[in-house]
């Protein structure tokens, strides 16, 4: 007969199990990792709720919705023209806008962004990756998820002969356009520089911070399990000196997703590799998502824009 305190043993021995057992899942089984690494199931504003290709249902304005269709999948885009355009070298300036591993477009850190930058006077393209958003065809992981960046790098190319073009990354975007770009073997002359916001030194060193990590570190049998299964994606620390265009790094001292120490590593990384082009810029303020509301972030992000 099962009494009241077999029924709790049995409960916290199946919890055990599962605890245990949960980091060596995401270890050994990719589909299971890159759910983790790409939470595109996390799909906020969903759209089966909200009509993603309305951006002005979410308040940005002077922006019009664009289908891609690929071989395999289609990506959706916002194009939002500034209404105070500013120019450098009689060019206007577009940002290409690489978002990070979970929501959509429509999120609404990513939506303030817009709006400090067409404010800023510069036209923006925001797209989703396949899977992400409504942007169909193909569940996400690092290749599907660069190749669509550098889709859409060639797409602004096309879509703003006369602008020039700054690449801007965000958390996981930030890997994710420094392994576009360190594989090119020439720029196109428009494209004039990166910004990488709140970026990480690589996916193993970004995993031991996030919080279900910390969970699972807490027992010796499955401490740094989840660190080692991120182990070789988006080698940042290994592929951005490959890169000569000229970066921006900007990180908020109190961002607790991707701690600063990633953004001084990373920055380190350049220093020893003599790398002139680059610049680290901390802010007291701003977390992992909300460095568009930092006033000083937000003016560097313009000087290094206007002053290319």
């Amino acid at each position: 007969m099962l009494t009241e305190s077999s029924i709790v043993g049995s409960c916290l021995l199946f919890l055990f199990a599962l605890y245990v057992a949960c980091p060596f899942l995401f270890y050994y089984c990719k589909r299971i990792r890159n759910a983790g690494m790409f939470a595109n199931r996390l799909n906020i504003p969903h759209p089966w709720f909200y009509n993603l290709k309305d951006p002005s249902s979410f308040g940005v304005e002077n922006a019009h919705n664009e289908s891609l269709v690929l071989d395999v999948g289609e990506i959706n885009i916002w194009s939002i023209t500034t209404n105070v355009p500013r120019f450098k070298d009689d060019k206007r300036t577009v940002v290409l806008y690489s978002h990070g591993n979970s929501c959509n477009r429509a999120m609404s850190h990513r939506v303030g962004l817009y709006q400090k930058l067409s404010a800023m006077g510069v036209d923006i393209v925001t797209f989703d990756y396949r899977g992400f958003g409504d942007s169909t065809g193909v569940m996400p992981d690092e290749n599907t998820t660069v190749h669509d960046a550098d889709v859409m790098l060639q797409w602004v190319q096309d879509q703003f002969p006369d602008h020039n073009i700054v690449v801007w990354g965000h958390s996981l975007g930030t890997g994710i356009t420094v392994k576009l770009l360190s594989s090119f073997d020439k720029y196109p002359d428009r494209l004039i520089g990166l910004i990488l916001e709140s970026p990480f030194l690589n996916s193993g060193e970004a995993g031991r911070h996030i919080p279900i990590a910390k969970i699972f570190d807490l027992l010796p049998c499955t401490k740094g399990v989840i660190a080692r299964a991120l182990e070789g994606l988006f080698p940042t620390d290994k592929l951005i000196s490959k890169i000569t265009l000229p970066i921006l790094i900007i990180h908020a001292e109190d961002d607790r997703i991707l701690p600063i120490h990633h953004a001084r590593s990373l920055f380190g990384v350049c220093e020893n590799e003599n790398m002139k082009n680059v610049t680290l810029k901390v802010f007291d303020e701003g977390g992992h998502k909300f460095l568009y509301t930092n006033n000083d972030a937000m003016d560097a992000a313009s000087d290094f824009i206007y002053e290319l």
